[in-house]
């Protein structure tokens, strides 16, 4: 059952709760195990990004550089007018994204020169598409 019954025994809920929180730690540590697995032992940290590219039967797998960025919320809310700060359900790129082109040209240029941009290497794992569905029709 995906949602929980809260007209239960709570000592029940409590134990569920408890089984729930296991088992996210037990697949946390495998998840880390699994992609350390990977970063050391399928490719090296010395490889050129490039390479670091992998096909398996049902998987392609890439572990490639990409640039992470982020916003100041001090320096976003001291550039964009409160009315419209207050407006943000939250400070993601996506949220800051949305703001930028109804805010005036000269504000908008100051925020994205506030933005932090780090390069960072992210493993990205995908199953393989079938090429048997394409060729039939």
């Amino acid at each position: 059952m995906l949602t929980p019954n809260m007209d239960g025994d709570l000592d029940d809920m409590l134990n569920e709760l408890a089984t729930i929180k296991a088992s996210q730690a037990m697949l946390t540590k495998r998840k880390k195990a699994i992609d350390d697995h990977i970063k050391t032992d399928v490719f090296d940290r010395t490889m050129k990004v490039e390479d670091c590219k992998e096909e398996t039967e049902n998987w392609s797998i890439e572990w490639r550089e990409q640039n992470r960025r982020s916003y100041i919320a001090t320096e976003v809310q001291r550039l964009v007018p409160p009315t419209v700060f207050g407006s943000m359900v939250s400070l993601s790129n996506a949220a800051v994204d949305r703001v930028l082109p109804i805010l005036p040209d000269d504000v908008a240029d100051a925020i994205k020169r506030t933005q932090i941009v780090k390069p960072q290497r992210m493993l990205i794992i995908k199953p393989k598409e079938s090429g048997d569905d394409k060729d039939e029709q």
